[in-house]
């Protein structure tokens, strides 16, 4: 009992990794970053007020895309420094698409979700 006891005392002192040495969670080299459900629940939040954020279904502002297309347009991969500087689109009409600055986070998540398209 006192070997189990040391050896999960010792695990958690060294950080939890895993046998692999990395910690749980951590994206390794055949991973890729951001968690998807994070990005569509961002996308949900940020993005669906023009556009479909979904599997199916029209866009509210017709103008703008359904997020599931972007990779048919665009190298998704492309996208985050785009995300990472401000995407502003100067698009005419009654609604303008806001400026938004993502976090490094924010853009791996949704750049999972919108890879989850592929």
């Amino acid at each position: 009992m006192r070997v189990v006891l040391a050896a999960i005392v010792a695990g958690v002192l060294t950080g939890c990794t895993t046998p692999s040495g990395e910690a749980p969670g951590a994206a390794t080299a055949s991973e890729e970053p951001g968690d998807a459900v994070a990005g569509r629940a961002f996308a949900e939040a940020r993005c669906s007020g023009c556009h479909a954020v979904g599997e199916t279904g029209a866009s509210p502002y017709a103008p703008a895309p359904p997020l599931r297309t972007l990779h048919q347009k665009y190298d998704v991969e492309g996208l985050a420094e785009a995300f990472a500087e401000g995407i502003l689109v100067g698009h005419k009409g009654p609604a303008q698409m806001p400026e938004f600055v993502l976090t490094p986070e924010e853009i791996d998540d949704l750049i999972a979700y919108l890879k989850s398209f592929e």
